[in-house]
């Protein structure tokens, strides 16, 4: 297991040393680290490994919403952990998936609402 991360961190690098580190920026070293925690997890608990990573998902989505300075960011980035994580301690894998398409559907729907709003303006 410790191979693999290893091999996927120095694969990282050489993309983005081939890219001229587009991909290798501040953006992306925190999600590595989630990866690495999403992959811990399905190595430790593989069973729970969906709602986390669902959860990451979701959390990664919390600084847009300042950037963009939307509440359907916020709401989402806040509400897709708590949900996967109420939904995944109670019920499947399966559901937690489900769960997560449909709030991301949802929150398609409301993103397009606010950029009506915001050409309105």
């Amino acid at each position: 297991m410790s191979l693999i991360i290893i091999l996927f961190i120095v694969m990282l690098v050489i993309f983005s040393i081939l890219w001229g580190n587009r991909t290798f920026s501040v953006k992306t070293l925190n999600q590595m680290i989630y990866l690495l925690i999403v992959m811990w997890v399905f190595s430790a608990v593989p069973e729970k490994m969906i709602m986390v990573y669902a959860m990451v998902f979701g959390a990664h989505l919390f600084p847009y919403s300042w950037l963009y300075k939307s509440k359907g960011y916020t709401v989402v980035a806040i509400s897709i952990p708590v949900i996967s994580l109420i939904l995944g301690c109670t019920l499947n894998g399966t559901t937690v998936a489900a769960a997560a398409c449909i709030i991301e559907v949802v929150f398609a729907c409301v993103l397009h609402m606010e950029l009506k709003k915001m050409a309105d303006n």
